[in-house]
C-alpha cells in the first residue's frame, strides 16, 4: 500500500510539472481562447480600475459589485462625502467581491463600503469574471482567485496568463481598452454613452438558485467587513421591472440578504424610473437613470449614516 501511495504521488509530481507546458503549447498552437483556456487582455475596463486602484490611496467610500457598480455608483455624484473608488469589475461575483476586497482592503483603506447585489450573480460559476482579471491583471495573489473557486478553465488560464505576462515583462503593456460607447472615469466609473432600452425579450419566470461558494464568499466578505469595523451598505441597483418580477423567490433572496446587514433594493423602493427612459439595456441603467438611482441612494446614505452629510474637504 505504502508502494502505491508513492507511486501515486510520484506520478502526480511529475504530471503537475509537464501540465504547464502542455497549456502553454497548447495556446500557441491552437490559440489562447478555447474551450477549456480562455486568455482574453483588453476586453473590459478590468485592467485601467485595479491599476489605477494600486496607487490611488486612502478614500472614504469603496463601491463593490459587478457591471451594476462600475456603470451604476457614479463618483462624481459623492463627492461631498470625500475621496471614493469604484472596484466593481465584469460579472463580479461575490467570490471576486470577497478576493478584490481582502487584496485592497488594506490599499483603500475605506470607512465605508457599498456593496452591489444582483441575485442571478449569487447562483454564477463566477468563471467570467474570475478570468477576466486574470487575464487584464497580471498578479501572483490572482492564484487565490483558484483556491476560492476551483475550477480547471480557471487553472489553465491563470497558468497561460502569467507565462504570458513574465515572458512578456519587459514590453508587457496591452493596449488600452476602448470603445464607442464608454468613457473611464478616474475613480473606477464607466460612463454610457445615452443609449435607450426597447424591449422585445422575453422573461420566463424562474427561480434564482443560490450557489453555496458564491453564498460562502458573500458571507466571508461581511464577516471580514465586521471584522474591520468598517460601515457598510448593501445595494440591489435598479433592473428593469420586466426582469425584476421574472424572478419567482426574490422574497427568500431578499430576507436572506436583509440577515447580513442594511440592504436597499431599489426594485422595491420607488424611485421615478421607466424601462424605456433610464435604461439601455434590461439590467442596466443609461446616465440618465444612474443621476436619478445615486440622488435617492445619497439621500438614503445620509438618513443611515448621518455623519457622512458633513462635506469633506
Amino acid at each position: 500500500m505504502k508502494r502505491f501511495i508513492k507511486k501515486i504521488l510520484i506520478f502526480s509530481f511529475i504530471v503537475s510539472l509537464i501540465y504547464p507546458f502542455f497549456i502553454i503549447g497548447s495556446a500557441k498552437i491552437f490559440g489562447s481562447n478555447q474551450k477549456n483556456l480562455k486568455f482574453i487582455p483588453n476586453r473590459s475596463w478590468t485592467k485601467k480600475t485595479l491599476e489605477e486602484a494600486d496607487n490611488y490611496g486612502d478614500v472614504n467610500i469603496l463601491f463593490l459589485g459587478s457591471s451594476h457598480a462600475y456603470r451604476g455608483f457614479d463618483i462624481r455624484l459623492f463627492k461631498k462625502f470625500g475621496k471614493s473608488f469604484n472596484l466593481g469589475t465584469t460579472s463580479q461575483t461575490p467570490v471576486q467581491s470577497y478576493f478584490l476586497l481582502k487584496k485592497y482592503l488594506n490599499i483603500l483603506k475605506p470607512e465605508y463600503i457599498i456593496i452591489d447585489i444582483y441575485f442571478p450573480l449569487f447562483e454564477s460559476d463566477g468563471i467570467e469574471s474570475s478570468i477576466d482579471i486574470i487575464s487584464n491583471y497580471f498578479s501572483i495573489y490572482n492564484f487565490k482567485l483558484l483556491f476560492l473557486s476551483p475550477n480547471p478553465i480557471v487553472l489553465n488560464t491563470l497558468i497561460y496568463a502569467n507565462y504570458y505576462y513574465l515572458s512578456n515583462r519587459n514590453n508587457y503593456k496591452i493596449k488600452e481598452y476602448q470603445n464607442k460607447f464608454d468613457k473611464y472615469i478616474s475613480g473606477g466609473f464607466v460612463e454610457r454613452k445615452p443609449q435607450f432600452y426597447v424591449s422585445n425579450e422575453t422573461f420566463v419566470k424562474r427561480k434564482i438558485k443560490m450557489n453555496p461558494t458564491q453564498k460562502k464568499a458573500f458571507e466571508n466578505m461581511i464577516n471580514l467587513i465586521k471584522q474591520k469595523n468598517i460601515k457598510y451598505i448593501l445595494i440591489h441597483s435598479p433592473i428593469t421591472k420586466i426582469e425584476y418580477i421574472s424572478y419567482t423567490n426574490t422574497k427568500e433572496l431578499n430576507d436572506y440578504i436583509r440577515q447580513k446587514g442594511i440592504f436597499l433594493n431599489f426594485n422595491e423602493i420607488p424611485i421615478p424610473l421607466n424601462d424605456n427612459l433610464h435604461f439601455y439595456d434590461r439590467h442596466h441603467l443609461n446616465q440618465y437613470g444612474v443621476h436619478i438611482f445615486n440622488k435617492y441612494l445619497i439621500e438614503y446614505l445620509v438618513k443611515i449614516f448621518p455623519e457622512l452629510n458633513k462635506e469633506k474637504k
